[in-house]
């Protein structure tokens, strides 16, 4: 029994709209991962869809596992969900004010490049641009929770040798499932992750830091 980060990019194909996409996050606990995948695979397909929505077909989905233990300021402590869920349901109903000084907005990958990382929390404060660091909490006692992961690096195979003695297709139907079924994922949300951790902090550049 674990915990897991799902999300999934789903299509819907309507003769009148054309092609919709969509994308979803969801995070399932104390289950397995196979019976959490087929959960999240029917939430995906059936989820507030209308009546005489078209089918939707899911493209992809993507699962990362949660390391167990919750990642703070001063180290890190038992993953306790019931107390976790408690407190994001109150930082969720903040005002908009708060909200935005958790800091979603701010690129963490431009403002904290690995190769010079500040050494503490003071270091990293006046490493940040004015505009950022204004618009964020710095307040220890006001803390949220963030979900942080480590991305799989990608290998790339190798283009095909084109094969000029098969005939393009003619069928233009064949020709638009063929182009369909080769696209790429269109949501960054869908990267490979290799885990994900639960941190506890003031805002969500501290969150990122703390896991570099």
């Amino acid at each position: 029994m674990g915990a897991f980060l799902f999300t999934g990019w789903a299509s819907v194909f309507d003769p009148q709209r054309g092609l919709w996409d969509s994308c979803s996050t969801l995070l399932l606990r104390d289950v397995e991962e196979a019976a959490a995948r087929a959960w999240f695979e029917g939430w995906l397909q059936h989820a507030g869809r209308a009546e005489d929505e078209h089918p939707r077909k899911i493209e992809k989905i993507t699962v990362s596992p949660l390391v167990d233990r919750l990642f703070t300021e001063t180290g890190d402590e038992p993953l306790i969900w019931p107390a976790v869920e408690e407190q994001a349901a109150q930082a969720l109903a903040a005002s908009e004010q708060t909200y935005e000084q958790q800091g979603y907005w701010a690129d963490c990958d431009a403002l904290l490049p690995p190769a010079r990382l500040p050494a503490d929390l003071e270091a990293l404060q006046r490493s940040l641009p004015e505009d950022v660091r204004s618009g964020l909490n710095w307040s220890a006692a006001a803390q949220n929770f963030f979900l942080v992961s480590a991305l799989v690096i990608p290998t790339f195979a190798p283009e095909p040798e084109p094969d000029y003695d098969k005939p393009e297709p003619e069928d233009t139907a064949e020709a638009e499932a063929s182009n369909h079924a080769r696209r790429e994922a269109p949501f960054p949300e869908l990267a490979e992750k290799e885990a994900t951790a639960v941190i506890r902090a003031r805002n969500t550049v501290v969150a990122a830091w703390l896991w570099r």
